[in-house]
Order: C-alpha cells, then structure tokens, then sequence
C-alpha cells in the first residue's frame, strides 16, 4: 500500500514526537511505500483545523536530519530524496493531510490509506476526540475520499526503544487488518496523477490555503430531510 502519515507532535524529538520515526520504519520494513508530511511544530489540541490565508511552506528533510529537540540539521544531505519526509510550517495535521494527498507526493500512486499519529499519549473519550489534532488528520482524509485511521500510544512518559518497537508493530498489524479486510462505510477513491520520473523534487515549495467552499455549498443544498442543514436552507427556523 501507499500510506501517507501525517501527525499533530511535528517532527520527531525526545520529548513530543517519540513514535513517528519508528511507525515509519515499521511500515517500510513490511513492503508499504510510505510517504510523511508532518507539521514544523507541535499542534495538539488542533482538531481538524486550517489556518486560513496562511502561508505553507513545505521543506524536504530527510529522516536521520532530525535532532532530539525536533529541529534538524539544514545542512545535511539527503543520501536519496525518495526516502525525505516533508516538513510542513504552519501546517496542521488537517492540511498536511490535503497537501500530502493532492501535492506533495504526485510522482508516486495514489494514496491508499492515510494515518494520522503516532500520538503522544492516548486520544480515548469524546472529549479528546473532538479536540483532537491526530484524530483531525484521519477525519480530513476521509472527507478527501481516503480512507484513514488515527493512533495513539497510550503513555507520555519515557518509554525504552523496545517498548515502542512492540507499539509500532501492533499498529502495523491493525494497517495489515484494514488491508486484507477494508473499511465498512469509508469511501476509497482513486485519483489520477500527472508525476514524472526522474525528475528532481525541489528542496522547498510554497502553498497558500484558501478555501474554496463551493463543494460544501452543494451538499449542503442536497442535505436530507430532517437535518438542521436542511431545516435552515429551507427557512423552518
């Protein structure tokens, strides 16, 4: 499968973003082309949000560039491109979903499934899952028609290397569950892409979002009898 990860910790680091190195590792080491686009900075507590007119500036860093503080070394050279996740300023974990999707990665297949985390810490309850910026990326890729799972590992604290090997292991065997069994009720749509091989990915890119509402407009109109959206368009309140 083409997964695509994304996550709302940012960038690997010691303190806020242990797990996503080694979920990425995993997933490759069975076969998955995986591709990361992630935020430059921590934004938990983010939901499935976008920051309106911002500036998003995408940066190619390769994996082994990160330092324990989540910055990385700028100077490092990338020994091969494919393998460089993209670091997203003033992303969240919403838009790093849609660029990831639809941008970022237009040289490989389509996406087949999108996960969003490893988080930090466990995202159990309706009120962490409202608030949720791991639980926004896989609601962001679902309303893109992709498929998409959200994970959390449970404990903030320390945990040692082989801990969170066994996490990510477990997470790869429920992507394998999802693989062989499908989601019920997500609708999986295959996009065409334009991309070129051999071509070199240019090291940083800039993007500006903008919404265009005109899809949400529409289903609104078409909402069904005895919605709140349908019951307002139609002038019952």
């Amino acid at each position: 499968m083409h997964i695509l990860v994304v996550n709302d910790d940012g960038p690997p680091s010691t303190k806020l973003s242990p797990y996503v190195r080694p979920l990425v590792d995993e997933l490759k080491s069975k076969g998955h082309t995986v591709s990361v686009a992630i935020p430059a900075a921590s934004r938990s507590w983010i939901g499935k949000a976008h920051l309106i007119e911002a500036n998003l500036q995408a940066t190619s860093v390769h994996p082994d560039a990160f330092l324990p503080d989540g910055t990385w070394d700028e100077e490092f050279q990338s020994p091969n491109p494919d393998d460089d996740w993209v670091v997203i300023t003033n992303g969240t974990p919403a838009s790093c979903a849609q660029l990831g999707l639809y941008n970022l990665f237009n040289e490989r297949p389509p996406v087949d499934l999108v996960i969003s985390g490893p988080n930090h810490g466990r995202n159990a309850s309706t009120i962490y899952n409202l608030s949720s910026g791991t639980v926004g990326g896989a609601l962001e890729a679902v309303f893109c028609g992709k498929r998409g799972i959200a994970i959390s590992f449970g404990s903030k604290d320390p945990q040692s290397d082989e801990v969170i090997a066994a996490a990510a292991r477990l997470a790869v065997r429920l992507v394998a569950h999802f693989e062989t069994n499908g989601v019920n009720g997500v609708h999986d749509e295959t996009h065409e892409t334009n991309g070129v091989n051999g071509v070199s990915k240019p090291k940083s890119r800039q993007f500006k979002w903008s919404a265009d509402l005109s899809d949400m407009k529409k289903t609104l109109e078409e909402s069904e009898v005895g919605t709140d959206a349908h019951t307002v368009l139609n002038g019952s309140t």
